[in-house]
């Protein structure tokens, strides 16, 4: 059977009636066709966004709380390597938490001798300690007044994280309290 390239009658036919073909005027969505979906997309965006900015509390406390766990292993690290003691420190007024190493041996702390975490740029978590301040030593232990450092890390609508530092010198993090 022999191939047949020629279109059937009817279909030329209607591709040259005029009343088939669509003009330009008429091509597009109309007014209550978009607003239908404009209203379909803002109300799974109503329920999406709690949902959304929950993660992101999340998200900010998480990172502080491994910002803190982070610091603390580093200074502990620094105590060690060079066999000076480092004095950590919560400042819940500032927000922050301040790291100190005496380097020149003058028993004050330079403004080179001083590093400082502000928790303010993880927004709304708020830092706070069951005490002030710590000291790692070079042998690695960790001092201060009661026995474990337990560091809370706040936020309202994430709930509480914590870091820990315990005599041995080691720093854990848990969402629960030890």
């Amino acid at each position: 059977m022999p191939f047949v390239t020629a279109w059937p009658k009817k279909a030329l036919m209607a591709s040259n009636d005029k009343s088939l073909k669509t003009s330009v005027i008429d091509a597009g969505y109309t007014f209550v066709e978009i607003a239908i979906v404009l209203s379909i997309v803002g109300v799974i965006a109503l329920f999406a966004a709690p949902n959304i900015l929950g993660r992101m509390s999340q998200v900010h406390l998480t990172g502080a709380k491994s910002a803190v766990r982070a610091e603390l292993r580093t200074v502990r690290m620094q105590a060690m390597s060079e066999g000076i003691p480092v004095v950590a420190e919560v400042d819940t007024s500032e927000n922050e938490l301040t790291l100190k190493i005496d380097r020149n041996g003058n028993s004050t702390f330079e403004t080179n001798e001083t590093t400082t975490l502000n928790i303010d740029q993880y927004r709304n978590v708020i830092i706070s300690a069951n005490t002030s301040l710590g000291t790692f030593y070079p042998l690695g232990t960790f001092r201060c007044s009661s026995g474990v450092w337990k560091i809370a890390l706040k936020s309202v609508s994430a709930g509480t994280n914590y870091v820990y530092v315990f005599a041995g010198g080691q720093v854990e993090d848990s969402k629960d309290k030890i």
